[in-house]
C-alpha cells in the first residue's frame, strides 16, 4: 500500500443489518479520503469496491 490506513470495522446491529446486502463499515483516519480508502480495502480484502461513502 502506498499509505497505511487502518480499517477498523464498526459492529453494532445496523452494521449488522448492512452486511446482509454486502454493505459493509469501518472506521477510518479522518485525513484519508475516499480514493485512498476503497484502494486499501481492495488491497487488503482483495475485493472491488463499488461505492465508498466518508462520513
Amino acid at each position: 500500500m502506498s499509505k497505511n490506513i487502518a480499517l477498523l470495522p464498526r459492529l453494532n446491529e445496523k452494521t449488522y443489518a448492512q452486511a446482509e446486502n454486502r454493505v459493509y463499515v469501518f472506521a477510518v483516519d479522518k485525513s484519508a479520503n475516499k480514493h485512498t480508502i476503497a484502494k486499501a480495502v481492495e488491497e487488503q480484502f482483495e475485493v472491488k469496491v463499488i461505492k465508498g461513502t466518508p462520513q
